[in-house]
């Protein structure tokens, strides 16, 4: 397998290849890049930082699924008991199974399906994680 093969996601469903917003952003627009990333970071910031979880780093902070674990329940006003998840996860098992359990959670909470592969957000790819993360604030942008 090469990498730029599409195959089912984690549910067996098939990705779509329509261009979203956010290759759209990236092909076209690259200057705004830098502005949306500070945008969701700062949603992000509004609600971990009370937590001492603040963030610095999109890619860095978001791409082992702990940050979207907790977002979720602070935003859904839930404990996740740390037995769900890793929550110092040690190779990339444990991010990926982090981030799939994220992506659960936001699917139980009603947010649509993205573009982005659990894979992509634990390699880092900013624009997955992007692509989550707005997905994210679409939902919860006055909350």
């Amino acid at each position: 397998m090469t990498g730029d093969e599409v195959i089912p996601d984690e549910d067996g469903e098939w990705p779509s290849t329509e261009p979203d917003v956010f290759d759209t952003l990236f092909e076209s627009a690259p200057e705004k890049i830098e502005t949306v990333k500070q945008s969701l970071t700062n949603f992000s910031n509004r609600h971990l930082g009370p937590l001492d979880l603040g963030i610095r780093d999109l890619t860095s902070d978001y791409h082992d699924g702990t940050r979207f674990i907790i977002l979720m329940s602070v935003l859904e006003g839930y404990f996740v008991p740390f037995c769900y998840y890793h929550p110092a996860p040690s190779d990339a098992n444990q991010k990926m199974e982090n981030v799939q359990h994220a992506l659960k959670l936001m699917k139980e909470a009603g947010l649509k399906k993205t573009k982005a592969r659990a894979k992509e957000v634990v390699d880092k790819d900013a624009k997955a994680i992007m692509r989550v993360l707005y997905n994210v604030f679409h939902q919860y942008k006055n909350v």
